[in-house]
């Protein structure tokens, strides 16, 4: 039941971050109009997740107001992603890459199951959170600059999102805006692929890379327990 629930809400916000991508084809994502530094790096503010957006959407649906997409204004041009000090400004721990390990599962560093308090050290406060339905149970979306983090009723790990190209993955090179080929040859032989997902079976969980295929790119990466 868990598995079903949390992937319908996955592969919802899936579909908004393809039809952004399609919206702008010389860029995998939405950009605001204004950028920040930090330290020697410009880097773009990051919009809502795509699960905030797909749920907003949905929302509005039910009270007949129709949104424009996720995210701002879309803006042309490729965004570098944040690397060394910046990065490890931004999210500490998170650059950390190592190679992937089906018996270890983990992105950004983070462990299905591992204690949300401990993530609260590490990141500090979310940003923004709100309740999500699975079953009879409901999990809490904690909301971070560029990933989202799903936890239980127990304070554990349930998914781990990533949606921004600043975010690390913790995974050798892999990182939004990566070619399926480049995921491929990082993570080795996918259990399933198809045009748009690339599916890691791992124990206890489960890795998602959504593409967009016709930009030939990692839109997000999603961690997944069973």
């Amino acid at each position: 039941m868990k598995r079903i629930a949390l992937q319908h809400l996955l592969i919802g916000s899936s579909a908004v971050l393809l039809l952004a991508a399609a919206g702008c084809q010389s860029s995998p994502r939405y950009l605001p109009e204004s950028s920040v530094m930090i330290g020697d790096h410009e880097v773009y503010p990051v919009t809502d997740s795509p699960q905030k957006s797909y749920l907003a959407n949905v929302h509005n649906e039910e009270k007949g107001v129709h949104a424009t997409g996720p995210g701002q204004t879309p803006k042309s041009g490729e965004q570098e992603p944040v690397s060394g000090a910046a990065a490890e400004q931004l999210h500490p721990g998170a650059s950390d890459a190592s190679a992937w390990n089906k018996d270890k599962p983990a992105l950004m560093n983070i462990a299905i199951g591992e204690f949300f308090g401990s993530l609260k050290e590490r990141f500090g406060n979310p940003s923004d959170s709100y309740d999500l339905p699975d079953g009879d149970k409901t999990v809490t979306v904690y909301e971070y600059e560029g990933y989202s983090v799903g936890v239980s009723s127990e304070q554990h790990v349930q998914f781990i999102e990533i949606h921004s190209s600043l975010i690390p993955s913790g995974i050798g090179e892999l990182q939004i805006g990566s070619t399926p080929e480049a995921a491929i040859q990082t993570l080795g032989k996918p259990s399933s692929q198809t045009a748009y997902r690339l599916t890691y079976e791992a124990k206890g969980a489960s890795l998602l890379l959504d593409l967009d295929p016709e930009a030939g790119a990692v839109v997000s990466l999603k961690l997944l327990s069973d």
